[in-house]
């Protein structure tokens, strides 16, 4: 498959005009301008006049985990706030992925992930929105832990009287953990924990802990309770963060108009951010997980609308959020080597309401008008 004459928008910035894409096995082979070499038995896809983007990255999210229809929640373990030891890949079923069809506005990568009513909720894990088997559409399993220090932790553990019930409450136990852990560590003979083993690799960057934040205070707060470890830290939900910080920010879903903190994200700073090279992405995490497959697109449009170039903006709906969920070596850009995940559009969605996906491709097949994508099996 070759898609020919299309305006190509590589996902870190740079764009090529009269550009073609050349896929094999599901993956891009090939990527210029000009006319490509071809023979007789490839086809051909002329996208003159359209816009062709890298697959939009959902990074937090938990599609999948929730129920097709919302009303099975399996996102959540609330036995207990502190859960480093589970793996949302024990949850998932890829039915509920299927059924939200996020490839028809561009999705093709999802990052699935513990709800944030935990402290702690677990492993998230990275998936194509599109596939047949959910061992065969995991892109990276365990990509990150996720945390939670907003007011959903204690909005539902406090309501039944139960530890947390107060900021105070989720930042001791935090640091409670830390200390069993690093107790657990220094035995030399010990009964397996699953849930210090787990949180150890965290406190020794192992694995990225990702925290659900919404304001610079708690960013502020968080960094100082792991201050002096080797972690590998990041913060999601967020409306507000720390200028002059390093650690990589997805910012949170502004389509819930309930949420009072949308309207905060001062994308001027923004702007400041990505210009000295920090990792700034857009997403749909937050309090509330964004339910709707538009929903990324239209986080994208608030970040245009804030004064963000269009070129910018894709590149924080794809190669950063790749970046912070640890999946850039197979998508997030238009590059050989990489799976063939992009989308074609009648004009550059960012910049223009009107534009319309002509085709989506997840791993080189065509999803958008194909009868395959209708089935689950």
């Amino acid at each position: 498959m070759i898609i020919i004459n299309s305006t190509a928008h590589i996902g870190n910035g740079k764009v090529l005009g009269s550009a073609y894409i050349k896929i094999k096995d599901g993956k891009i082979v090939s990527i210029g301008t000009g006319n490509p070499e071809r023979n007789s038995e490839e086809n051909i896809f002329d996208a003159q006049h359209k816009h062709v983007l890298p697959g939009f990255i959902d990074s937090v999210n938990a599609y999948g985990v929730t129920g097709p229809g919302w009303g099975d929640d399996d996102s959540s373990e609330l036995s207990a706030p502190l859960h480093p030891e589970l793996m949302i890949s024990d949850s998932f079923d890829h039915e509920g992925l299927l059924f939200q069809r996020l490839y028809e506005y561009g999705t093709t990568c999802v990052g699935l992930a513990p709800g944030t009513k935990n402290i702690l909720g677990g492993k998230a894990s990275v998936y194509s929105t599109f596939g047949r088997h959910p061992l065969k559409m995991c892109l990276l399993k365990d990509s990150y832990m996720v945390a939670s220090v907003t007011e959903e932790v204690r909005r539902h553990f406090g309501k039944n009287t139960k530890k947390p019930m107060t900021k105070m409450g989720i930042y001791a136990m935090l640091a409670d953990l830390n200390a069993k852990t690093d107790s657990y560590c220094e035995k030399l003979e010990k009964e397996l924990d699953m849930r210090l083993e787990a949180n150890n690799d965290i406190l020794n960057g192992k694995i990225r802990l990702i925290v659900n934040s919404n304001n610079m205070l708690d960013h502020e707060r968080v960094k100082m309770l792991f201050e002096g470890r080797n972690i590998n830290l990041a913060f999601c939900g967020s409306y507000e963060f720390i200028e002059g910080d390093n650690h990589p920010v997805l910012l949170g879903d502004r389509t819930m108009a309930i949420n009072p903190k949308s309207v905060e994200i001062d994308y001027e700073m923004v702007e400041r951010e990505l210009n000295r090279g920090r990792l700034i992405g857009i997403s749909n995490s937050g309090d509330v997980l964004a339910s709707g497959k538009e929903s990324l697109l239209w986080n994208g449009l608030f970040a245009y609308q804030g004064g963000i170039s269009s070129e910018r903006v894709i590149e924080m709906m794809t190669r950063i959020p790749a970046e912070i969920i640890g999946v850039s070596d197979k998508v997030g850009t238009l590059e050989v080597g990489k799976y063939a995940d992009f989308s074609i559009w009648t004009e550059n969605p960012i910049e223009n309401f009107r534009a319309r996906p002509v085709k989506v491709f997840v791993r080189g097949k065509n999803v958008l008008d194909n009868k395959e994508a209708l089935k689950c099996w």
